[in-house]
Order: C-alpha cells, then sequence, then structure tokens
C-alpha cells in the first residue's frame, strides 16, 4: 500500500464534503469515492414485488462497508479480467482511489465531431457487451457511467448489487435498457439500430438478450397511443416521456429485424 497516497487521500477526504472528487498526486490526477449507502427505497422494492418485471429488479440495500467492499472487490476482479474498467489503487474503510479514466462519455459525445461521436457510442455499446461476456452485470449502466480517455472507454460505478435469484440474462437487458434510456434522456441523437447490432455481434449468445429487450418495445402499445394525447404530453415527466421515445424506436428495429430474419442464429 501506498503509504503516502493514503495520507494524501485521507487529507482531500477530510476536506470535502462531496461523495465522489479528484484529487493530484505527484502530477497524476486520482478519483476518490466515499463509502455510502446502497440498494433501492421501499417503493422500488414495493414495484417489483407486485409486477416481477425484471426492469424494475431492485439492487439489494448495503451498508456503507458492504457497498464498499462489493463496488471495489468488482472493480479489482474485472480489472484482472482485462475489463476497461478504472484500476484500484487504494481501499480503505472510508473510500477507495481510482486512477483517472477520463470525462463522462456523456460529456464527451456532446463536444466530439459526428465520426468520433459515432465511434465513441459504439466502443461504449461493445465494452458493455464485453462486460457480459465476463458474466458481469453493470447495475448502472448509465452513459454517465462510461468514461472517454485517450480514444478508450471505460466502465465504472459499479456499487449496485443484484441477488443471484434473478437471471443474469435479466440483468443484462435491464444493462441495455438503461444504456439506451439514457441516451433518449439526454437526447442523445445516434443510429440506434447499428448500436444494438454492435451489441449483437459482440455478445456471446446474444439473442435471448436482444428479444427480451425489444419485446418492451411491443408491450402497453395501446397503452403508449393513449399517453401520446395533449393532455398527457403535457403533464408526463421527462423520464416517462423518453421510455416511450425509445420504445417507440426500437419497435420499428425489432420488426424491421424480425422480417429481416436477424434472429435465426447468433
Amino acid at each position: 500500500m501506498n503509504k503516502e497516497l493514503e495520507t494524501v487521500a485521507y487529507e482531500a477526504f477530510s476536506k470535502s464534503h462531496k461523495e465522489i472528487f479528484h484529487f493530484e498526486y505527484e502530477g497524476k490526477r486520482y478519483w476518490l469515492k466515499k463509502a455510502r449507502r446502497a440498494g433501492a427505497n421501499v417503493f422500488h422494492r414495493l414495484g417489483y414485488t407486485l409486477t416481477k418485471i425484471s426492469l424494475l429488479a431492485p439492487p439489494l440495500v448495503q451498508s456503507k462497508n458492504e457497498a464498499l467492499k462489493h463496488e471495489s472487490s468488482k472493480l479489482k476482479k474485472l480489472h484482472s479480467l482485462g475489463a476497461s474498467v478504472p484500476k484500484v489503487e487504494l481501499i480503505t474503510k472510508d473510500f477507495f482511489i481510482l486512477n483517472d479514466t477520463g470525462v463522462a462519455v456523456l460529456d464527451a459525445v456532446r463536444v466530439l465531431k459526428e465520426d468520433e461521436k459515432k465511434i465513441c457510442l459504439e466502443k461504449t455499446i461493445k465494452e458493455l457487451a464485453l462486460l457480459h461476456n465476463h458474466g458481469e452485470y453493470h447495475g448502472g449502466s448509465q452513459i454517465k457511467n462510461f468514461t472517454y480517455k485517450n480514444e478508450e472507454v471505460f466502465i465504472l460505478d459499479f456499487e449496485e448489487n443484484f441477488s443471484k435469484e434473478i437471471e443474469l440474462n435479466k440483468l443484462f437487458t435491464r444493462d441495455l435498457f438503461l444504456l439506451f434510456f439514457s441516451l433518449f434522456k439526454h437526447s442523445i441523437s445516434a443510429d440506434y439500430e447499428e448500436l444494438l447490432r454492435v451489441y449483437k455481434e459482440v455478445k456471446k449468445e446474444p439473442n435471448e438478450v436482444v428479444k427480451e429487450f425489444l419485446n418492451y418495445s411491443k408491450r402497453f402499445k395501446k397503452i403508449r397511443a393513449f399517453l401520446k394525447l395533449n393532455f398527457f404530453q403535457k403533464t408526463m415527466d421527462k423520464d416517462t416521456k423518453s421510455i416511450l421515445k425509445m420504445l417507440d424506436a426500437f419497435l420499428e428495429i425489432d420488426e424491421k429485424w424480425r422480417k429481416d430474419g436477424n434472429f435465426t442464429s447468433n
């Protein structure tokens, strides 16, 4: 353990009220993440109990110590497997330290040229597929939890933990849903069909995950049409509007892919 780094980190820890922040040490930037509780609230858990919809599967409630141990251990494991994640430089009972992996993809794609943006987003979904190939889910796969540095994409923020009773493929589908939802929520324009194709090409045995993801686009079509009335559009929150818009977009892709026979083999 680097005692000098630990000393500098604890000094920064004592001065900052932020849960996640960066500091400098020997000319390099590091990120400190404080131990904090994690898990779904009671309404989230109740919603899943009543509906059993896998997308609503609630993460386990974890104490500060449990959450810190879970996330830092998962990052170390993934790094050893060669996954594109930050390196854990230091772990204490109060926080852990990560090396810097650049800016959020969410911020990067807003300033990149169109061709660079396309490549960045394709690398993002490719990294998600590779993560799934390691047999690991993300849990919080919104675009803000991917970073971009030196034309490489990294994945971070693995604090969410789920019951082992939930099938991995259900959690993979949830990851895919969250990633695309976050693109629509933040109005990130992209070739969504091509992004889904990249995932399908990289993911081992992708059909079950991709089919389930696309199946959501066919659910509640009548209700969705009803919700497009002006009255509901004026009162609806941004997240709901984004989900409806995403489902409509992928309904067209689902119909096209099934007509083209895209699910005849992996």
